[in-house]
């Protein structure tokens, strides 16, 4: 048996990225793969943030979103170029 096999690959863990968990979104721009840009806060969390929403990557690139036990959709940075950045 290979005792790797239940490993989950290293790397950051998927951020959660779910619109639904999302406020004050803003489009800033465009990133990698055509996927737009937004600052939002977390509901009922403090700090700004820049990223991407979840809805927008699965049609592009579904292999870099996956659902959280919450239900909630988390999308893998890492794969897709493009920086999870806290702003304030």
């Amino acid at each position: 048996m290979n005792k790797n096999s239940s490993r989950t690959p290293p790397g950051p863990p998927p951020h959660p990225s779910d619109i639904r968990l999302k406020t004050d979104i803003e489009r800033i721009g465009t990133g990698a793969h055509g996927l737009p840009l937004y600052t939002f806060r977390y509901i009922g969390e403090p700090g700004c943030y820049e990223g991407v929403m979840a809805q927008d990557v699965l049609p592009i690139m579904p292999e870099a979103v996956r659902v959280g036990a919450d239900g909630f959709y988390r999308v893998d940075y890492a794969m897709l170029g493009i920086p999870f950045r806290r702003l304030r």
